[in-house]
């Protein structure tokens, strides 16, 4: 019975931390693919290459599915017109488990990620600004 009890808890417990990952499209589109993480405020899922790779947001800040998908509304609009003046980095060929970030040297308010051996210029939201250290957006200086 002890054992039948160990197997049946292994098994939830299996089954509950598959249920928060998100399944992810096989090939990475022009616009990045988020998931809130829905067991954790301050996480979120991103997807690449069909892999769920989970990260934190900055201290203090939490994830909003709503500036995310208003983000990627705005992404191709970002693609196609700021972009011109800033130099693109040279990406690694595959993805790896950790994504790969570089500031945009020309506004402190974009950065680009990685993604197949392609740099994708972001935004980040209103407000917030690149931060290399974090490799994520964060308040400025002045507002911490």
């Amino acid at each position: 019975m002890k054992l039948l009890a160990g197997l049946l808890a292994l098994s939830v417990l299996a089954a509950v931390a598959t249920a928060t990952t998100p399944t992810c499209p096989e090939d990475d589109g022009a616009t990045p693919v988020f998931y809130p993480d829905d067991t954790d405020t301050h996480g979120f899922w991103e997807c690449s290459n069909g892999k769920a790779v989970h990260l934190d947001c900055p201290a203090g800040l939490v994830w909003n599915s709503n500036i995310n998908a208003l983000l990627a509304g705005l992404l191709a609009l970002s693609v196609l017109a700021a972009v011109a003046t800033a130099t693109t980095p040279t990406c690694p060929e595959d993805d790896g488990a950790t994504p790969v970030f570089y500031p945009d040297d020309t506004d402190t308010h974009g950065f680009w990620e990685c993604s197949n051996g392609k740099a994708v210029h972001l935004e980040c939201p209103a407000g917030l600004v690149w931060n290399a250290k974090i490799n994520a957006c964060d308040w400025p200086p002045s507002r911490k």
